[in-house]
């Protein structure tokens, strides 16, 4: 049986923006298919996958995001998230 794992997507055409991003919290980048190059520019997806960055790059960004904790407590990731960053504040702390 697979478990699902945190994942985060970032996507741009800038692709420098995009590199430096990747040096902080690793991942991979891959080019997006251009439909219309005429009139889009090339656009870059950064991925990623690895639970530490993942769960690192929440808790930074976690004052800054638009979702309301009352909407996201009834469905139990909020209480999961705040719970693993904790989790690994404590691994850290010991290391």
């Amino acid at each position: 049986m697979r478990t699902s794992a945190p994942c985060i997507t970032i996507s741009s055409s800038d692709k420098e923006l995009l590199l430096y991003i990747q040096t902080l919290t690793g991942g991979a980048i891959s080019n997006k298919k251009n439909y219309k190059p005429g009139l889009h520019k090339d656009s870059y997806t950064l991925s990623i996958k690895n639970k530490e960055s993942v769960l690192m790059i929440l808790k930074e960004i976690s004052l800054y995001l638009r979702i309301d904790k009352k909407e996201i407590e009834p469905y139990g990731y909020w209480n999961t998230t705040t719970e693993s960053l904790l989790e690994m504040e404590s691994i850290q702390q010991l290391c």
